[in-house]
């Protein structure tokens, strides 16, 4: 758990975008149960004045595989051109990065306390079905043995690839993974993220999660979509993807989650 976050919090470090805590050591607890996770010590406080701030850095963070990939396929287009692209800030160059073609992430990560899929995958929707709702599905019905949930399951993922019509390509985007209101904060110079998920994924499933919570949405929305607008289906997606939340909670903290992950799947399909 604790080496995942540590990559996670390495990746966003790694883009420029968002502040968050860096990264320290992993250590063994000597004779005791668990790890030590060392991370920097920030003045943190609740999210307030930043929150416009922290949608323009979340958006960012999501458009920087994007440009990379631009920047690659300019350098392609110079004699003796590299797939190295060196980013510059503040005058000063910085580590040389390579864009993500794939769906996932280097290392095992954790949704809570529960393990993530990362394998690499060339196909989002192959991805989102076979390595998030999938294991979630499996691991309701050996904890519980849901029938509702194991009804609609077929019908759901069959009906899945409709609501992804309208998108020509999705191009894998690095996420927080875990983006809500107790994950989120502040400091006296701006917006700060912390305790990731990370993976590479669709840029929209981040925001499902920070729909249920109000008290960043008002500032934070607005300004995530200056940067990037809605996509033609996104409500319908936002569906699909709250309903991933929802399974996640369920898995986490029992049934009292499935009114809302059986009124999404059935709203789904419907339409």
């Amino acid at each position: 758990m604790f080496e995942g976050e540590k990559a996670g919090l390495e990746a966003i470090i790694a883009t420029g975008t968002v502040p968050c805590p860096r990264p320290n050591n992993i250590y063994d607890n000597g004779d005791g149960p668990g790890s030590i996770f060392v991370m920097e010590h920030l003045e943190l406080r609740n999210l307030d004045q930043h929150a416009a701030a922290l949608g323009e850095a979340v958006a960012s963070l999501h458009l920087h595989n994007s440009r990379l990939m631009l920047r690659e396929k300019k350098n392609d287009g110079r004699i003796g051109g590299s797939h190295h692209v060196t980013l510059e800030e503040n005058g000063e160059e910085e580590e040389t990065q390579r864009s993500v073609s794939q769906f996932g992430f280097g290392t095992t990560t954790c949704l809570g306390y529960l393990a993530l899929d990362n394998t690499w995958s060339d196909d989002w929707v192959d991805f989102f079905v076979r390595q998030r709702l999938k294991p979630k599905v499996d691991y309701i019905e050996q904890k519980w043995g849901d029938r509702t949930l194991i009804e609609l399951w077929p019908r759901l993922v069959r009906h899945i690839p409709r609501l992804f019509r309208g998108i020509d390509r999705i191009t894998p985007a690095l996420l927080h993974g875990d983006l809500h209101g107790g994950n989120v904060a502040e400091t006296a110079t701006g917006p700060v993220i912390y305790d990731p998920a990370c993976f590479y994924g669709h840029h929209e499933l981040e925001l499902a999660a920070t729909q249920d919570f109000v008290d960043f949405n008002q500032e934070f929305f607005p300004a995530y979509h200056r940067l990037i607008p809605r996509a033609e289906g996104f409500d319908e997606r936002e569906k699909l993807y709250k309903i991933f939340c929802y399974l996640n909670y369920w898995s986490h903290f029992g049934p009292k989650y499935k009114d809302e992950v059986i009124a999404l799947s059935t709203e789904l399909l419907a339409n």
